[in-house]
């Protein structure tokens, strides 16, 4: 069927679209893998953090035979405001006329491997930034976490009615056998907000791709790596490991618990992706097309994860 001056931009759309999501789809993300990802009606989401319950007391009932009923802290607010992102691609007709699909192909594909890649930039960046305990990134996300200080700090307020006592979850340890034992164990002894021990168990490892294989090495050998004595690797399979070659330091790492982690960082996709025609130009012959994309991302807590800043 020859190509009409009425129906041209209904003929290529369809293939663009594809061409467009092969591009966006080419590699996993790492959005799924470390981010609660939901859906949002808002234009933003709230969480208010509320405080624990200490696990004293229980034993009150037998000694009074009467229920204590326990006061739960305020916690942080924590906001995340959805922000707008769109980029487009313009189809010439005389492309379409001379057979060029091969080339508005690969500019649609194009356009969603950089889409993808704008993403996963701006989902590592809550980690990149991590140490950083003001401002807002390039898209206008606020750095510092719900209690006002870096989402890795020395200086966690435990709550904001007890804003004293603060609590770490950052060093500036390399990445060692030594220093991931040593990580894990502070993890392991973080508190929430009345001082009762959490029940953390970190089990990830996040790392750029330079400390990749020093990492497996530390975390996959059944013997230890840095002895002659045939002795056991104590941190053989604890740990899931996590690269990501959008992370721009070259020395910084964190390990997590997956299962807080789960809980308390958060990506919100107010608008999935779109693709599709915009307007179709009737002077220049040109058809537009966008693509679209709403989100917000944030923590709610950081009692799931620690920084070291190498």
């Amino acid at each position: 069927m020859p190509v009409q001056a009425s129906n041209w931009a209904e003929l290529v759309v369809p293939g663009l679209s594809k061409a467009f999501y092969i591009g966006y789809g080419r590699r996993p993300s790492q959005i799924d893998a470390i981010y609660n990802v939901e859906s949002s009606t808002r234009g933003n989401e709230q969480l208010l953090g509320v405080g624990n319950i200490s696990s004293n007391g229980w034993n009150d009932f037998e000694k009074t035979g009467r229920v204590q009923y326990a006061d739960f802290a305020r916690g942080y607010k924590f906001t995340a405001t959805h922000a707008e992102f769109a980029r487009g691609m313009g189809v010439q007709r005389k492309l379409v006329d001379d057979d060029q699909f091969n080339i508005i192909n690969r500019q649609a594909t194009a356009l969603g491997d950089s889409l993808f890649r704008f993403r996963e930039k701006s989902a590592a960046l809550f980690f990149i930034n991590s140490f950083t305990s003001s401002g807002t990134d390039i898209n206008g996300f606020a750095i510092a976490g719900s209690d006002g200080v870096a989402i890795c700090s020395a200086s966690h307020p435990r709550n904001p009615d007890n804003a004293a006592t603060v609590d770490s979850n950052t060093s500036s340890a390399a990445l060692t056998a030594a220093n991931i034992s040593t990580v894990r164990a502070s993890m392991m002894a973080f508190v929430d907000d009345t001082g009762d021990k959490l029940n953390v168990m970190p089990d990830e490892l996040l790392v750029p791709p330079e400390l990749e294989d020093t990492t497996l090495i530390h975390v996959r050998s059944v013997q230890d790596p840095v002895s002659a004595n045939n002795a056991i690797n104590p941190q053989s399979g604890r740990f899931t490991v996590r690269v990501w070659h959008y992370l721009t330091s070259a020395t910084n790492w964190w390990m997590m618990d997956s299962g807080g982690r789960a809980q308390s960082l958060h990506w919100y996709e107010r608008v999935p992706v779109e693709f599709g025609p915009k307007h179709q130009d009737r002077d220049t012959y040109e058809l537009q097309l966008t693509a679209y994309n709403r989100f917000s991302r944030g923590a709610s807590d950081y009692r799931w994860v620690f920084g070291s800043n190498a």
